[in-house]
């Protein structure tokens, strides 16, 4: 399948990078880790309309919007542990610790000629 360069949209992924320790004021390690991010790299693709559910829960309504990106090519480094800006930018002072992305990926598929992400909204307030 071939898609069609208007149709294309920029979009931004943080690839995970690992785990830090943290540390005190002092520089003493804390015992404690935190989850780091490269910074945003731009992807070209395809976007999908927003699909999704409202659901009654215990402390709320909860909401669950899922979208599907269409990339050519089977290169794209992105997997199951990357956040996405989709319908935000991506904020010009970027800390890897604190990566406030809107979506996050649950699943890559790749084909002979295309890779298929399925991404979910991790984000409410954007």
């Amino acid at each position: 399948m071939r898609l069609l360069a208007r149709n294309r949209r920029r979009v931004w992924y943080c690839l995970y990078q690992g785990r830090k320790p943290l540390l005190d004021q002092d520089g003493y390690d804390t015992g404690e880790t935190a989850i780091t991010y490269s910074s945003p790299v731009a992807l070209m693709a395809n976007v999908t309309a927003a699909s999704g559910d409202a659901t009654q829960e215990q402390f709320g309504i909860g909401i669950r919007y899922d979208k599907v990106l269409q990339v050519a090519g089977t290169d794209c480094p992105v997997d199951e542990h990357t956040l996405l800006f989709v319908d935000v930018e991506p904020p010009d002072e970027f800390d890897p610790a604190n990566v406030t992305a809107d979506y996050a990926v649950t699943r890559v598929s790749k084909s002979l000629n295309s890779t298929s992400i399925a991404v979910s909204r991790v984000r409410q307030d954007g």
